[in-house]
């Protein structure tokens, strides 16, 4: 039997998955219509035609569907981008290439994108254990770009993988922040100063 397979799901797995969909579907339709803030609950249930408690079982808040949602376009870019990327791609060029597509992927709609980050500045792990999770996971493979390097014999071996790849994440997600949160800089701006970040860790980390 393979998981998931829709050929194989029970009546009501086949209709929790529907009910679902139809709530997926609602959510990214109303936020970009109306924004974050403009869209309720109730309007959710009513465009998904569900109750109101049944999307309360599967999102207990609205924030709960804002990063479900986000976490599955911010997984799919990540990894996607990831595992194209070519053997022998510099550490500079492949988080360039991994953070640009994140960065477009949020220009789409920067108000939706705006109410996202704000949202998540403050929030626990325990609030959100599978953003969590796949902000995990995706620190663990900036991680494997830094061993790749060392193997290659760019970066030292005394410098920690795990302690690196937060580095590239930090310079990633301070961008995000100065370009949506602060608006200290353009979005042409963000590229060159990111750029330059990462040139910049790189010098201290190379051998």
């Amino acid at each position: 039997m393979v998981k998931n397979d829709p050929a194989q799901e029970s009546r009501r797995d086949r209709n929790k998955r529907v009910k679902l969909e139809r709530i997926e579907k609602a959510g990214r339709q109303l936020f970009a219509e109306y924004g974050y803030d403009n869209t309720t609950t109730r309007a959710i249930a009513e465009r998904a035609d569900v109750a109101t408690g049944t999307l309360f079982v599967y999102f207990p808040e609205k924030i709960d569907l804002l990063t479900h949602l986000y976490r599955q376009d911010l997984a799919r870019i990540s990894e996607r981008e990831l595992d194209a990327l070519p053997a022998g791609t510099s550490i500079v060029d492949a988080c360039m290439r991994i953070f640009e597509a994140l960065y477009s992927f949020y220009e789409h709609d920067l108000g939706l994108a705006r109410s996202f980050v704000k949202e998540m500045m403050f929030r626990d792990a325990g609030q959100q254990p599978e953003m969590f999770n796949m902000t995990m996971r995706f620190l663990n493979r900036l991680g494997a770009l830094i061993i790749q390097a060392q193997e290659a014999g760019v970066v030292r071996k005394d410098v920690g993988p795990p302690l690196a790849g937060q580095l590239l994440f930090a310079i990633y997600y301070w961008g995000l922040i100065a370009w949506l949160g602060s608006g200290a800089v353009s979005r042409s701006q963000l590229s060159v100063m990111t750029r330059m970040s990462l040139d910049l860790l790189m010098k201290g980390l190379s051998k």
